[in-house]
């Protein structure tokens, strides 16, 4: 079964990062070399914290873009 743990803990997130698509990942040591949260992408403590952020890139077209560079 899918959830935000199994989604977050793959490398599925490397090539949409690479064509400029914004991140959320699970927080975890190994994901802090790549992404600094709220800058390049958003790190998620838990599936709360998960949504939250999702929801902020859906409705901030501008976050998307910026986090997309």
């Amino acid at each position: 079964r899918w959830t935000w743990r199994t989604i977050a803990a793959g490398g599925v997130w490397k090539p949409y990062m690479a064509d400029g698509v914004a991140s959320v990942l699970q927080c975890a040591e190994h994901w802090k070399a790549y992404i600094r949260d709220g800058e390049n992408g958003m790190l998620a403590a838990d599936e709360a914290e998960w949504t939250e952020k999702i929801e902020r890139l859906v409705a901030s077209p501008e976050l998307r873009r910026r986090m997309g560079q």
